[in-house]
């Protein structure tokens, strides 16, 4: 029986901030289906009991660390070196054939489990290349092979895994200086080899096993009146941005534009043209998205898109960017893809590396600078929703025929 070593800094249902918790969590469940023993480790102050819908085969351990919220970057850096190298004294190869690190916040475990007689999978969930090494403790930074955290966890990993999409934008354009480095080493892993790819449709339930129920945000969604319906966090890096020059381009349309959150000040203040619906249950989430005329993830980058490709399974008015992981939807016919000029890929990449690198939070600002540069974009978009919501092509909405793809869990065990 094989036995996997995690290291996450989320794990849902213990420790979930978002997709990345949920993620893990399916990858595990896939992993006892195939009754590989899975052990997670994720920083929490709190110890927790197995979860009931867990198998015994998986084992959740909590590791004493502060999650937050830190005040600075260097706060953040030194918790998550201290959760790496706690998680990564307790992983030998007697006890593990492998671990497997995820996204940024474990990043730096990769690096230290290199130097153990054990393979090691580091699992690219974003393009979230943070912390910088000149926030690492110098004990940490010394030991990077580069000035990304990321790109260094990618050198060091024996295997890597991304999406298609991920790797196509990183063969199709030249990335931003602040993504460089992190560029050529996916590009080197992919060259070398060692390269796994991994699709988000690979990561997902049933469709038999999706429940939906009404909402309870009848006040925002009135009944009977189209609306779309953006499901993803509001913040600029989801296409919050997008999405309200969207709604601003269509207003007057008989189209109510929806969102589920709770955005900060800076958003609220500034997306006027948008209806908000706080958090929800995940059960009234699926329901809004059923009945959505459409469902839209104009984002500026995506590891993987879990949300846009749980839309897929619930919806068939479901729209995206063709950038990164969502682009595996569009290819499968499951997403109506809005297509990017090579200017206008070059330029999201340049807004993620600038959103990356800033530290005074005036996000907004940052977009509008760059909104200019995707005004035959966001006319698209305009276009395309008032295709698909007009009464005469909206679907009786139906689940989505998706099916067919490898899960996580056995790409992963067929190539260990």
């Amino acid at each position: 029986m094989k036995r996997v070593a995690m290291i996450s800094n989320e794990l849902a249902p213990y420790r979930c901030d978002g997709g990345l918790g949920v993620a893990v969590e399916r990858l595990c469940l896939q992993l006892s289906a195939s009754k590989t023993e899975t052990t997670v480790f994720f920083p929490s102050k709190q110890q927790y009991p197995r979860h009931a819908d867990h198998s015994s085969l998986l084992t959740p351990i909590a590791i004493p660390i502060s999650t937050g919220p830190f005040d600075t970057e260097k706060q953040f850096a030194a918790a998550a070196t201290d959760f790496c190298w706690a998680a990564s004294e307790r992983i030998t190869p007697d006890e593990f054939d492998c671990v497997v690190a995820h996204d940024n916040e474990s990043a730096f475990s990769t690096v230290l489990s290199a130097k153990v007689a054990i393979p090691t999978v580091f699992w690219l969930h974003s393009l979230y290349d943070h912390p910088r090494k000149s926030d690492l403790p110098t004990h940490a930074s010394t030991l990077l092979q580069s000035p990304s955290l990321v790109a260094s966890a990618v050198a060091s990993a024996d295997v890597v895994v991304a999406s298609s999409g991920l790797l196509h934008d990183a063969r199709q354009i030249s990335w931003p200086k602040r993504l460089g480095d992190l560029q050529t080493s996916l590009l080197s892993a992919a060259d070398t080899g060692k390269m796994l790819l991994a699709e988000s449709l690979g990561c997902l339930p049933d469709a038999g096993q999706i429940s939906t129920a009404a909402s309870s945000a009848t006040s925002v969604v009135a009944e009977g009146r189209p609306y779309v319906l953006f499901a993803g966090r509001p913040v600029i890096s989801k296409g919050i941005g997008f999405y309200q020059a969207i709604a601003e381009r269509m207003s007057g349309c008989g189209i109510d534009f929806v969102a589920v959150g709770q955005p900060s000040d800076e958003i609220l203040c500034n997306c006027r043209n948008i209806r908000w619906i706080p958090w929800l249950p995940q059960i009234e989430l699926f329901g809004l998205m059923t009945r959505a005329a459409a469902v839209v993830h104009p984002s500026i980058t995506e590891g993987y898109g879990l949300a846009a490709a749980e839309s897929c399974l619930l919806n068939e008015n479901v729209l995206c960017h063709e950038v990164g992981g969502l682009r595996a939807l569009t290819e499968r016919g499951l997403a109506q893809g809005i297509a990017l000029t090579d200017d206008e890929l070059i330029s999201l990449y340049e807004l993620w590396a600038k959103l990356l690198s800033m530290e005074n939070g005036e996000y907004w600002k940052l977009w509008q600078r760059y909104l200019p540069r995707f005004r035959r974009l966001t006319s698209q978009w305009a276009q395309r929703l008032r295709d698909v919501t007009a009464p005469t092509n909206r679907p009786v909405t139906a689940r989505q025929r998706v099916g067919g793809e490898k899960t996580w869990g056995q790409t992963l065990m067929e190539r260990l």
